[in-house]
C-alpha cells in the first residue's frame, strides 16, 4: 500500500478531533512528541480545564498515591490507542 496525501489528511483530522475532546488535556500534559503535537491544535491554557470528572470521580486515568496510602491524586491520562492516533500510527497486516 502506498500512503497518499489523503491518508495524511485523514490522520490529521482524526488527531485534531481526538485532541479537541477529553484526551487533549492529557496529551498536553504528557510532554514529548505527543505534547508537541497537541500544542499544534490546543492552547496551553487548556490544561487548566481539568482534571476531568472521569478522572476525579470515576477514577479512570493516572493515579498518584501518597506513601501513607490514605490520599490519591487522579488526573487524565491517554490510552495506548490514543497515543497511537496522535502519533499517526498505522497498522498494516501482511
Amino acid at each position: 500500500y502506498n500512503f497518499t496525501a489523503e491518508d495524511f489528511q485523514a490522520s490529521l483530522l482524526q488527531t485534531k478531533y481526538l485532541l479537541q475532546t477529553l484526551p487533549g488535556r492529557a496529551a498536553l500534559l504528557s510532554g514529548g512528541i505527543i505534547g508537541r503535537i497537541a500544542c499544534e491544535f490546543l492552547q496551553a491554557d487548556d490544561v487548566l480545564d481539568g482534571p476531568s470528572v472521569e478522572a476525579t470521580f470515576i477514577r479512570n486515568g493516572f493515579c498518584l498515591e501518597e506513601n501513607d496510602k490514605q490520599h490519591e491524586y487522579w488526573d487524565d491520562d491517554l490510552t495506548e490507542q490514543e497515543r497511537a492516533i496522535i502519533c499517526g500510527t498505522y497498522v498494516m497486516y501482511t
